[in-house]
């Protein structure tokens, strides 16, 4: 019998730096909840660490809400299908599935958030569509 953690420390596992042709910068992931490392199924939680002008460009989860719920830090800038806001800490930011969203944290301060994707049991299966490289696709181009 598999036995997973009933409490886990966001700071308690291990740090994986993301990042990919749609990020400027490099964010800190800390996975806390899948099907592999929680036994959860319908939700993936990951603490993340955004650093000072970290932008992740527009792109989209087809089978994913995604929320991100800021615990410390400046406000950042979050956009859904060309919606510009700003979430500040006691607020959360939803893109539900198949919405193009971008983040950015256009402060000289790091966040700390904690982003969901609900729905499914680990990241791949959210999946991910980067507007760029749908324009890349377009015919024409």
């Amino acid at each position: 019998m598999h036995r997973y953690q009933n409490v886990i420390s966001c700071t308690g596992v291990e740090a994986v730096p993301v990042s990919n042709a749609d990020m400027v910068g490099t964010q800190l992931t800390y996975h806390l909840l899948n099907a592999e490392l929680s036994g959860t199924s319908g939700v993936v939680a990951d603490y993340v660490v955004l650093p000072p002008g970290f932008v992740h460009g527009t792109h989209r989860h087809p089978k994913a809400d995604q929320v991100l719920i800021p615990l410390e830090g400046p406000p950042f800038e979050f956009s859904v299908d060309d919606q510009v806001s700003v979430v500040n800490v006691g607020e959360i930011g939803v893109a539900r599935r198949n919405r193009w969203h971008r983040l950015a944290n256009r402060s000289d301060e790091p966040i700390r958030a904690i982003v969901l994707f609900l729905g499914v049991s680990t990241i791949a299966d959210a999946g991910y569509e980067s507007a760029a490289d749908r324009e890349l696709s377009a015919p024409g181009t």
